[in-house]
């Protein structure tokens, strides 16, 4: 997956939540967690950014993944990060796939 970031702008990327093409039942999945790689920030700590915060959000009863990130302390360029979804069942999490964000800045200015 891949999905393009604007720093300072209000865009949310969604991402539909599909295994062999299905859709997972309505309100099984828990939890999404995203982690990003220290490069993508200045402090050079990686950070899990989940839905206990408010940059990743469950919606469309838990099938898709909202990413709020444009407001983060993010740096430019290409980051590759990890999906990770949770269930009653999978409290460990389940290794759902590598998204590949492009973070930059918008370039029209107001």
């Amino acid at each position: 997956m891949a999905a393009t970031v604007y720093l300072n702008r209000d865009n949310t990327v969604t991402l539909s939540l599909t295994q062999d093409g299905v859709a997972p039942n309505q309100n099984v999945i828990t939890k999404a967690a995203l982690w990003v790689p220290g490069s993508a920030f200045s402090d050079g700590i990686a950070q899990v950014l989940d839905t206990t915060g408010s940059n990743v959000t469950l919606t469309d009863s838990a099938t898709k993944v909202e990413l709020s990130l444009g407001s983060t302390q993010i740096n430019k360029g290409t980051h590759y990060c990890y999906l990770t979804i949770y269930d009653a069942v999978n409290t460990n999490g389940i290794a759902w796939d590598t998204l590949i964000i492009q973070v930059s800045d918008w370039p029209a200015t107001v």
